[in-house]
């Protein structure tokens, strides 16, 4: 059962996650830690940008690894895609040290301050892991996939920051900080690199321009798609740094960090389905991605199930674990819960439209839920500034999976909906995988 290993994998990314939060919460503040967030979101989109969406055509396009109408193959959609990102990011480099040699000095110590710029020295390696994500995820080995991904190098980055005992806060030692991430990312970058496939001469020969072409044109959809999957999310914390104070965004990225626990199901299972969901979704028979996507949505709702209550019961004392200036933030981690509930009860719903085809469909759906999120984050901000965080996040997820459900309702015919009466079935169908 090769999804129940990259279940515990991706739990021990979530906790490393999880970890690496609390300790910045306890050891340098809410206010830090709202600074970290909005600078780590900000490297994590720059990263999705520079890839151009291979990350996630890679996942569909290696599947089906040079099969009708897939001039390419596996390994040459690999080699391109990692070209591509290198290329994009020596030009933004460029682009910012002409930047910086044209801005006022006030405005650069300002955007140091706010940015944290040394963070975003991780932004190629960050790239590199999401690139192999997908491209592992797509030739069938989800348990490289998920030892090397983000999740990765946030378990790294907290048991590094951890042994070296940073405590207290202190600009020397949140510089510290920044680096260590750095370092994690590098060294992730470099195990996902040892497990590609080595290029042959036949490799390189097909690196044609139109190949690369190819790529691109197959690729850009899924750019946008991830970039909107991921502001309305992870965006709206940095468009939040404008009206909220960093301490109310820490508190509130806390509050996510406990929430995201009850994604670790489902975040696992995409990385093992997603080569069955592309394989199934390329017939015209829908009933056995049916099955197969109903098993998904009953397993993440058996795992979300103990988080809630666990959020319930202890939200506090979780909460405390990131200092006591978290502890205030119950309220946002009971709204943010709430909202991952319809993220667990429809299952793979974004996946099994990213990779049939309907990636315009979910383009246009990310696209409303992302607008919708921004639009409370800025009228809620007037009538609860604390909160007003929780509900744009908890609102945008739940738009985007009521939505994403109806779609796969009109285009396939099935509701993405656990299936209880069949809950035997469905394990059987998990355990083949």
């Amino acid at each position: 059962m090769a999804w129940l290993s990259v279940l515990l994998i991706r739990l021990v990314g979530a906790l490393g996650s999880f970890v690496l939060t609390a300790v910045i919460g306890r050891s340098l503040g809410m206010s830090y830690l709202g600074a970290f967030t909005s600078a780590l979101v900000a490297v994590q989109l720059i990263s999705a940008v520079v890839c151009l969406g291979t990350q996630i055509s890679l996942v569909r396009y290696s599947a089906l690894d040079g099969g009708e109408g897939v001039p390419v193959s596996s390994t040459t959609f690999l080699w391109i895609a990692c070209g591509i990102a290198l290329l994009i990011f020596s030009l933004l480099i460029g682009f910012s040290s002409v930047a910086t040699a044209i801005i006022p000095e006030e405005l650069e110590t300002k955007l140091q301050h706010s940015l944290l710029p040394s963070i975003f020295y991780a932004g190629p390696f960050i790239s590199i892991t999401m690139i192999s994500a997908g491209y592992f995820r797509g030739i069938g080995r989800p348990k490289w996939s998920a030892a090397t991904d983000i999740g990765a190098i946030a378990l790294l980055s907290s048991a590094l920051y951890l042994a070296y005992g940073v405590t207290g806060y202190s600009s020397a030692r949140s510089l510290e900080l920044e680096r260590i991430y750095v370092m994690a990312s590098i060294m992730v970058a470099i195990a996902a690199i040892l497990l590609w496939p080595r290029p042959t001469r036949e490799t390189l020969l097909s690196m044609s321009w139109s190949n690369v072409k190819f790529v691109i044109r197959r690729s850009i959809i899924y750019l946008f798609n991830n970039l909107f999957t991921l502001a309305g999310q992870s965006g709206l914390f940095v468009l939040a740094a404008f009206v909220i104070p960093d301490s109310v965004i820490g508190g509130t990225r806390a509050a996510e960090r406990i929430a995201l626990l009850s994604t670790f199901a489902l975040t696992s299972l995409n990385f093992v389905a997603s080569r069955q969901i592309t394989l199934r979704s390329s017939t015209s028979d829908s009933s056995s991605l049916m099955r197969l996507s109903r098993a998904c949505s009953l397993l993440t709702t058996a795992a979300y199930l103990p988080i809630l209550g666990a959020c319930l019961l202890a939200g506090e004392d979780l909460l405390e674990l990131f200092g006591e200036g978290a502890m205030q933030f119950q309220v946002p981690l009971m709204i943010i819960i709430s909202g991952y509930f319809f993220n667990a009860i429809t299952g793979p719903v974004g996946l099994v439209l990213s990779l049939s085809g309907r990636e315009k469909v979910m383009l246009r759906i990310n696209v409303t839920s992302f607008i919708i999120g921004v639009i409370c984050l800025f009228t809620l901000f007037l009538i609860a500034p604390g909160a007003a965080l929780a509900y744009s996040i908890a609102i945008s997820i739940a738009t985007r999976n009521a939505l994403a459900l109806m779609a796969v309702r009109n285009h396939f015919g099935f509701w993405c909906l656990p299936n209880i009466r069949a809950w035997k079935h469905s394990v059987e169908i998990l355990r083949r995988l």
